[in-house]
């Protein structure tokens, strides 16, 4: 699956990067938590907000995901296990630099769009 956002050409592109891979992970527990009979403690990481993620509730996110055998490697692409099992991979973003010449000020014209795509476990192939 592919998703485009239009960013501000003066964004911090790694910060939008994160929080598009918290909501990837969120996306991920909700699908794990339909297929499954409850999801405890996981009702936590659904329930917050990007920018509540100071380092407590890093340290708790991270508490639970163990507990509950998941598994997150973020390096080049993210990849996310459960059991051992991969159930989810986000691909690193790629960006186009794009103009808008219908925008009177030339400080507004330029900007970035970012291309995301990830693949699931829980995509229905085509």
């Amino acid at each position: 699956m592919e998703m485009k956002f239009s960013l501000n050409y003066s964004e911090n592109v790694q910060e939008v990067e994160k929080e598009k891979k918290f909501f990837f992970l969120q996306y991920l527990i909700e699908k794990v938590s339909e297929c499954s009979n409850g999801i405890g403690e996981l009702e936590y990481v659904l329930d917050l907000d990007y920018a509540d993620l100071d380092i407590e509730n890093k340290i708790k996110l991270d508490q639970i995901l163990e507990k509950e055998k998941i598994q997150v490697i973020d390096e080049e692409d993210m990849e996310v296990y459960m059991d051992n099992d991969l159930i989810g991979v986000w691909y690193k973003p790629t960006y186009k630099l794009k103009r808008d010449y219908d925008q009177i000020d030339y400080r507004k014209q330029l900007y970035q769009e970012m291309s995301c795509s990830f693949k699931t476990v829980f995509d229905k192939e085509e």
